[in-house]
């Protein structure tokens, strides 16, 4: 619905919107899926990731980055407005460092 499909494939992966915040947020963990996939491969590449902290970051920003992307979705849906995708961004990022800092178990000087 951010662009006019309603599929999660679309919404999650395949929206030109969508794509640009997941490679923003995942490309410093390493993560760099081929957006055409479906949402059970993605989480798969996620799965294959070798390190530990690494892998939980991605797990924990894909799980904020959908509940900010259907919050957005439902914005469209409802007050016929959108955020700009960095804005959307700097949301996920700030709710990710927030989680990111009551954990104990976080390298210090990550880049998130």
């Amino acid at each position: 619905m951010v662009c006019g499909e309603e599929t999660d494939a679309h919404l999650f992966l395949q929206c030109s919107y969508s794509i640009w915040v997941l490679e923003q947020l995942l490309g410093p963990l390493g993560v760099h899926a081929n957006f055409n996939q479906t949402w059970t491969s993605f989480l798969l590449d996620i799965d294959r990731l070798h390190d530990k902290v690494q892998k939980t970051i991605a797990l924990l920003a894909i799980q904020i980055y959908t509940c900010h992307l259907w919050r957005e979705r439902n914005t469209k849906a409802h007050d016929n407005g959108i955020s700009r995708p960095s804005r959307l961004l700097q949301g996920i990022k700030m709710d990710l460092r927030a989680r990111l800092a009551s954990s104990t178990w976080i390298r210090p000087g990550s880049d998130y």
